[in-house]
Formats: structure tokens, sequence, C-alpha cells
């Protein structure tokens, strides 16, 4: 009547912590890394648990593990044989999982590897058109200022022929003036006045043969 083991409102025994870790956690944890541990003042409890739950790592990971843990409240209750199974640490892969982890892990990296380069890759061609396109924007500014520079000093050239063209005629016309003592012409009547002369000077020639 008082119901199988394990039912409602009873506990497993193996539910129920003893005074020490269960032999299993004993057997399987690093007797000399535990010795070290009580060396150190650790009590074996938390010693044997650090140990457990680190799965033996060894001594800095355990001291890590007891820094973290030391103000848990169950910290010095030692574990029963239900939560030692359920806390089992995984167990050691064999040497061909181990071997074929290692691979898995090595093709993953190289495909991450390979991923990270074609992208780096297409970056670096990316910013070399990029470059391409600046160095030929730059040289056809370079061209177009120079064009303009070009166009500048030829009209420069122009604007100064202009003036000292003028300036000469400026001269020529004071000069005669000052020899004949009256304006100068324009352009017209200098021509005219200028193919009369050549007349004159062809009649007075012929008179003077005769």
């Amino acid at each position: 009547e008082g119901g199988a083991p394990g039912s409602a409102g009873q506990l497993d025994e193996k539910d129920v912590p003893g005074t020490e870790n269960p032999p299993e956690l004993k057997e399987k944890i690093n007797q000399q890394m535990l010795t070290e541990l009580l060396g150190m003042g650790f009590a074996p409890i938390r010693s044997e648990k650090a140990l457990w739950f680190t799965a033996s790592a060894g001594l800095e990971p355990a001291i890590n593990w007891l820094t973290e843990h030391g103000d848990d409240g169950d910290i010095d209750i030692p574990l029963s044989q239900n939560a030692l199974t359920q806390t089992a640490p995984k167990p050691k892969m064999s040497k061909e999982e181990a071997m074929a982890k290692a691979m898995a892990l090595q093709k993953r990296l190289k495909e991450e590897r390979e991923a990270r380069e074609k992208v780096e890759a297409i970056e670096r061609e990316k910013a070399r058109i990029e470059g391409t396109k600046k160095m030929q924007e730059t040289k056809a500014k370079l061209e177009e200022q120079e064009r303009l520079r070009a166009l500048e000093q030829i009209k420069r050239e122009k604007e100064q022929h202009e003036a000292e063209k003028k300036r000469q005629k400026e001269l020529l016309k004071r000069d005669w003036e000052e020899r004949f003592g009256r304006p100068y012409p324009e352009d017209g009547e200098l021509q005219a006045e200028g193919d009369a002369e050549a007349d004159i000077m062809k009649t007075g020639g012929k008179e003077q043969v005769i």
C-alpha cells in the first residue's frame, strides 16, 4: 500500500544525495588534481564536484568553477546518483571520431576562408575599377584644364597682337599728321589719295618724256 518506489509523492533513493559524492564520481575524476585541490584548502565535496563538472580538464578550470559556484546554495551538498547521471561528462571521442571531427572542422574552415577570399577579391576588383575610374576622371580633368589654358593663351596672344597693331597704327597716324600737317585720312580716303598721287606721278613722268 505504500506504493512502488519512484511513484508520485515519494522520492527515488537515487534522487536523494548521500553524505558523500557517489563512488562513480570519485572513480572518474583525476585523483592527482583532487589531491592538489584539497592541498589548497578546498573542501572534498566541492573539489570533487569541480573536477566532475570540468571533466578533470585541469586545475585552472576546476578553480574557476569553484570561484564561480562558491556561493551556490547546494555547493556543499553531494550529487545524487540521478544528478550524477544527468550531468555526466560527455564520453571521450574515439581516435576515428576525433579525426573525422577534425577533418570536418578543417573543411568548414577552408570553405569559410575561400568564401572570405572570394569576397575580398571582389572588393579588390571593385576598388581597382573605382581607382581606374578616378584616374581617368582626373586625367580628363587635367586635359580639360590644359585645353582651357591653351585657349586662354591663344586669346591672350590675339589680344596682344591686336593691341600692338593698334599701337603701331596710332604711331603711324601721329607721324603722318606731323609730316603732312593735316588729319590722318580714313582708310578709304588714304587709298584714294594714294591712287591720285600715283596717277600724278605717272602723268608727270610722261610729260617729262615728251
